[in-house]
């Protein structure tokens, strides 16, 4: 089987010059530019104006580093790539690009024990392959978010999530089988300041409604919309998987932000503002509430200059994070 690397087979081009090993050796850049799945990896050697170079400077990585991730041990990670099938990438063709039809699933990882699952006479019986390459870019106005194809024949869609300031992912959309891009509007810039860090990952849906594993992320820094995705379908509420809270928007404020949570099941939702010293400042929710996305006001026109802490308790969970006030 062809399994080369966990970070799989690129095409390349060269993008300048690094100094790399504490600077006694100057090597080239590379950078990938789409999924070859009969391409090289990254400790292959390419060829440039006549000569063989490794690549060992990948742009953005660093000297010796990885495309995406932290090593190659992530080839059996079930959170970075578990799906090893003719469309994947790595693929599980043969040394010599002869396509085998066959797809090896990783199951379950305990320690350095790993359980696979073999589909010989139905390679697209088990989960998608990762999406690949995903990237995201400003169109000028809003994020641009584009990723590479999956070419499994069973494939349904695609499912986009964003993360806001370091929160948890929260799902945004669903797309279509042949849809590997998406402009995101619920997000705009202010230049020159940037406001919040944005990042986006992608997972890959087959016929039969399984998911693969998560793509690798990218960010962009913007602003977020405070009234996005107030309604969602009965399909997105499906994909609210985990209790989370957002950073509050704008931070700092002066008067009024916005604190943004999502339920993954109808809870007694209580979200309180306090301040340093821990006494309580407003109590802004105390129902229950049906699984969803929310966005609640807070008004602090009576309140002074300061530090506030918000917490939202919702079932068993419990998160608190900081906001600033400053008149």
């Amino acid at each position: 089987m062809r399994c080369k690397t966990a970070d799989g087979q690129w095409n390349w081009s060269s993008t300048g010059i690094a100094s790399c090993f504490g600077g006694s050796n100057n090597v080239r850049k590379w950078k990938m530019t789409d999924v070859n799945r009969t391409g090289n990896n990254h400790r292959d050697k390419l060829e440039y104006n006549g000569t063989w170079d490794w690549i060992w400077s990948i742009e953005g990585k660093g000297c010796a580093g990885y495309p995406y991730g932290a090593n190659s041990n992530e080839a059996f990670n079930l959170t970075y790539n578990n799906v090893f099938s003719p469309k994947s990438n790595p693929c599980s063709a043969t040394w010599n690009n002869i396509e085998e039809n066959f797809t090896m699933e990783v199951t379950n990882q305990s320690g350095s024990i790993v359980n696979v699952r073999f589909y010989l006479t139905n390679p697209y019986g088990g989960s998608p392959s990762k999406p690949q390459n995903l990237n995201v870019v400003s169109n000028g106005t809003h994020p641009l978010i584009t990723w590479d194809a999956n070419t499994e024949p069973d494939l349904n869609g695609y499912k986009l999530y964003r993360s806001d300031n370091g929160s948890g992912f929260f799902y945004i959309a669903t797309l279509n089988s042949s849809t590997t891009s998406y402009v995101d509007n619920d997000v705009t810039f202010t230049k020159p300041i940037w406001d919040v860090k944005i990042e986006y990952k992608v997972k890959a849906k087959d016929t039969q409604n399984k998911y693969s594993v998560y793509s690798n992320s990218d960010y962009i820094y913007g602003k977020v919309s405070p009234a996005w995705k107030k309604a969602l379908k009965d399909e997105e509420l499906a994909e609210i998987n985990s209790y989370s809270i957002t950073q509050n928007y704008p931070n700092p404020f002066n008067p009024t932000t916005t604190l943004s949570y999502q339920l993954p099941k109808a809870s007694n939702v209580v979200l309180k503002v306090y301040d340093v010293l821990g006494k309580e400042v407003i109590e802004l929710v105390n129902e229950n509430k049906s699984a969803g996305v929310y966005n609640v006001t807070f008004d602090a026109s009576n309140l002074p200059s300061g530090v506030y802490i918000y917490k939202l308790q919702a079932g068993e969970f419990s998160s608190v994070k900081k906001m600033l006030l400053i008149k």
